[in-house]
């Protein structure tokens, strides 16, 4: 009987260890495989991603140049050269437009030809190439109309007025919350942030370092994180 509990108990133990190893195991095997997906055959796992050989090639060209499409996949566990132009698209305009410089959308359009360059005669998503070239040409006169149709304004409350007296100034379309300057001729004269729809508007006082009287000079206004600006004629009285 002796024998028999001593042989239980080392049983015990045995499967004891052997479960606290299978779950060790188990753990460090769980997490590489979500890293690493299992691709179908004609994909390639990039970045946890599945994608097809054209669609790597996309993806590595925008993100060296800055435009990384990976981030606009929303949780595709794969994709195809057309699941990362779409996403390439909507990322250049977001980029483009927050950074109010055409730069990401172009980018967007060149490492399409240059994928096409990159990939053999025989990949059939090359014909996907004009189409989606087409597209990223109408994005980038779409946000070119959008520029001139947000370009700030500046509305003043006089047209004139002398050294130490008040003006009002309103202008809109900066971005939302940003800090704007306010400059009277080459001063500042206040610092105002733009409310959630990128309009302020703001008393300022004419500095006294203002041109002499009946000087035709500026207030300007700027944004310190668009770099929008808008200037607006105004006399020294």
């Amino acid at each position: 009987m002796a024998d028999y509990s001593i042989n239980v108990e080392r049983f015990r133990r045995f499967r004891s260890a052997a479960l606290t190893l299978f779950l060790a195991l188990a753990m460090m095997v769980i997490p590489s495989c979500a890293g690493a997906p299992t691709c179908a055959a004609g994909t390639q796992a990039y970045e946890g991603v599945c994608l097809s050989d054209m669609a790597v090639q996309y993806v590595v060209c925008t993100k060296d140049r800055g435009v990384n499409v990976t981030t606009k996949l929303d949780g595709k566990v794969s994709g195809t050269f057309k699941v990362v132009a779409d996403a390439a698209l909507q990322l250049g305009y977001e980029k483009s437009k927050q950074e109010n410089t055409p730069v990401a959308l172009q980018i967007v359009k060149d490492c399409m030809a240059i994928a096409k360059t990159a990939s053999p005669p025989s990949d059939p998503e090359r014909a996907q190439i004009a189409g989606f070239q087409q597209r990223a040409d109408q994005a980038l006169q779409d946000w070119q109309k959008n520029q001139v149709n947000e370009t700030p304004s500046i509305t003043r409350s006089r047209n004139s007025a002398k050294k130490g007296q008040k003006v009002i100034v309103i202008s809109k379309k900066f971005w939302p919350n940003e800090m704007v300057d306010i400059m009277g001729h080459a001063t500042l004269v206040a610092q105002v942030e733009a409310d959630g729809n990128g309009s302020f508007s703001a008393s300022v006082t004419i500095p006294q370092g203002a041109p002499p009287p009946s000087f035709d000079t500026t207030i300007t206004a700027a944004g310190k994180s668009s770099a929008k600006s808008a200037t607006a004629p105004f006399h020294i009285a």
